[in-house]
């Protein structure tokens, strides 16, 4: 083949691919490059708020997420190593369900809220709230067993700052607590609160209530925000005049000391052991003097006088019969005297026992002249005399008593000064300090007092050694007294104990097994909580356990 035909079938050759409809030469397949790795993240968060976490979490894991309601809560969050962003979604779910977050997933939307709260109030709402919360308003209280009058200025000192007097609250203006019940008055807010129950130890006088409202409002003064409290004595109620944060305080106060007085029964036993000595030496006889043909007789006593004793020796002309005998006669006697009192008394109450009587005498006697016959003007005083025993008990809840102890005993003497009689006094005072059914004693009371009176003739009696003997009279008295006080506390926590203690007396005593010792008047079933049997015709209906109005 000449050259130029090869030429030109290589030219055509070289043509020939690029014609359509002709397969294109093959090439090596392409290499896929690898996927460039996913990214970790490590995240540390300390004290953040909740919602500024769950943000950051999201964003750093791509994640599509809602937040509603999230709480102002701080949050610590700290990773000790990278994690994938795949990894976040789990991880955003995980700490909104520890912190009480519902969390809800709708398509790629990731839902996180809490419960919805209220709205703060706006700066005049607040304003008006601060002026509610700072009005004076009036709040009354029913005390149970405290007496209003005087716990009134106790809270009074407490709350205003001012001394604890001991006047009467409502006299002076003091404030007292109110209990549950409602008074009107001008610019005041009335509202009802405190306790229910019987007034406790309610006086029976009744209080001026303008006294009361003028000592509660100040008077005429200008009303300030002073706590003022003011015990009505009738109703043994507290009127207290306070905001709402200080009524607060107050019953916080009311319900911490208002409680059930405790009790103790005091067994006492008052000993006196006494030694009288009487010595009795004289003479004693009878003389029978004869004149003529008449005889008489006399008898001369023990202390005869100097004038009975020369009589019968110089009677006159017969003959004298007379029989002396020297009588000595000595006695001695111990008595013992015992008194049981029984007393209950009140914690820190004062209980007085008195036992004696009252002696007159003539103080003044003045003679008047109003006519012929003069009129005599006297003046009678009367001094006590006996055992008077005052105890003060101061109860402690785990059963010990503190007991304060007077005791006085007066005795009229023999003896007179200025027309009166010479009492003679034993006066003891101490505290002593028993547990619940222990017994004390205290003694060394003792007193004493003696007497010697001498008759006898003139001259004769006093011869020595014999003389006073046989020719007088002498009386010796010597008396001596020790008196012991005994005390047995029992306290009293309920009323089955005071039921227990009453019956342990009544068995104790004879006289008491005689007498009936129950109530007279038994209260009406609703009146003690038992269910009332209604008839059919009754419109009764049980009354509420306890004091107040339901």
């Amino acid at each position: 083949m000449p050259v130029p035909a090869r030429l030109a079938s290589l030219l055509l050759l070289a043509v020939v691919p690029s014609l359509p409809g002709q397969n294109p030469p093959r090439r090596p397949p392409a290499t896929t490059p690898a996927p460039a790795p996913v990214p970790s993240v490590a995240l540390d968060f300390q004290d953040q708020d909740l919602r500024t976490v769950l943000a950051a979490l999201a964003e750093a894991g791509g994640v599509n997420v809602s937040l509603s309601n999230i709480p102002a809560t701080k949050v610590t969050l700290r990773m000790g190593k990278a994690v994938d962003r795949a990894e976040f979604a789990a991880m955003l779910r995980a700490v909104a369900e520890a912190n009480d977050l519902k969390v809800a997933t709708a398509g790629s939307l990731m839902q996180i809220s809490g419960t919805p709260q209220v709205i703060g109030p706006t700066v005049q709402q607040q304003a008006r709230l601060d002026a509610a919360a700072a009005e004076m308003k009036l709040y009354t209280f029913r005390l149970k067993h405290t007496s209003a009058t005087q716990l009134a200025p106790v809270l009074t000192a407490l709350f205003s700052g001012g001394s604890i007097s001991t006047q009467n609250a409502a006299a002076r203006g003091a404030a007292g607590q109110g209990g549950r019940g409602a008074a009107a008055t001008q610019g005041v807010t009335v509202v009802q609160g405190g306790g229910r129950g019987a007034a406790g130890q309610a006086q029976q006088q009744q209080a001026n209530p303008l006294q009361g409202l003028q000592a509660l409002f100040g008077g005429n003064q200008a009303v300030t925000n002073e706590v003022r409290i003011v015990g009505e004595e009738s109703s043994n109620a507290l009127l207290i005049r306070a905001t709402a944060a200080d009524w607060v305080l107050i019953q916080q106060v009311l319900a911490a000391v208002d409680l059930r007085p405790l009790q103790v029964l005091i067994e006492v036993t008052i000993a006196e052991v006494a030694r009288n000595t009487d010595l009795n030496v004289g003479v004693s006889g009878t003389g029978t003097r004869t004149k003529g043909n008449s005889a008489d007789s006399a008898s001369m006593p023990s202390a005869a006088t100097a004038r009975d004793f020369i009589l019968k020796l110089t009677g006159g002309n017969g003959t004298i019969d007379y029989n002396v005998a020297l009588n000595a006669l000595q006695t001695r006697g111990d008595v013992r005297v015992l008194s049981l009192p029984v007393i209950i008394a009140q914690n820190n109450r004062e209980a007085v026992l008195n036992v004696g009587e009252q002696r007159p005498f003539v103080q003044v006697s003045q003679s008047i002249q109003t006519g012929a016959t003069p009129t005599t003007v006297q003046t009678i005083t009367y001094l006590d005399v006996g055992t008077v025993l005052t105890i003060t008990p101061t109860i402690n809840p785990d059963g010990y008593v503190n007991l304060t102890v007077s005791q006085t005993d007066n005795n009229a003497t023999n003896e007179v000064a200025f027309n009166a009689p010479v009492i003679s006094k034993r006066e003891l005072t101490t505290q002593v300090f028993l547990k619940d059914g222990q017994t004390t004693v205290i003694g060394g009371l003792a007193g004493k007092s003696s007497s010697k009176t001498e008759s006898g003739i003139p001259i004769l009696s006093k011869i020595p050694l014999i003389g006073k003997w046989l020719f007088g009279n002498v009386r010796e008295t010597s008396n001596t007294s020790e008196l012991f006080l005994f005390l047995t506390p029992h306290v009293i926590f309920t009323d089955v104990d005071i039921d227990q203690l009453r019956r342990s007396v009544e068995d104790g005593s004879e006289l008491l097994k005689q007498v009936p010792t129950g109530a007279r008047i038994v209260p009406k079933a609703d009146t003690i909580g038992l269910p009332v049997i209604r008839r059919p015709d009754s419109t009764a209906v049980r009354r509420p356990v306890g004091g107040g109005t339901p």
